[in-house]
């Protein structure tokens, strides 16, 4: 079993007003990953990284971010099915989904963010 153990997910999704070649060219001036995997990221693998720990995960994320490119990170599971979920943020029952179809928030994302005291 994972336990606090995380993987980021890359599944092709943009910033608004973004493309392909210009996050692309923002992530290599990160040089932050070498081209094998940029090349990697942009066709059918979506796991990014995996079975990292929060803090490596959360940054790997903003980079992604920063770059104009829009991820997850999701908890490392096991081979038990996900149970029902009730979204931290509104409420809501999800039956084994990670993003709430109410309000739309990355339930597993919200879990991990710092938030400030209302």
């Amino acid at each position: 079993m994972n336990i606090n153990r995380f993987k980021v997910v890359f599944t092709g999704c943009l910033a608004p007003g973004m493309g392909h070649r210009k996050v692309r060219a923002n992530l290599e001036k990160m040089r932050c990953f070498p081209p094998a995997a940029l090349e990697r990221f942009f066709s059918e693998e979506p796991v990014v990284r995996s079975g990292v720990d929060a803090k490596a995960a959360w940054r790997c994320w903003n980079l992604f971010r920063k770059a104009g490119a829009l991820c997850r990170v999701e908890p490392m599971s096991s081979t038990i099915p996900p149970e029902d979920r009730v979204c931290p943020y509104c409420n809501s029952l999800q039956a084994g989904k990670t993003t709430c179809r109410r309000c739309g928030i990355d339930m597993a994302m919200y879990s991990l963010a710092p938030h400030r005291s209302r």
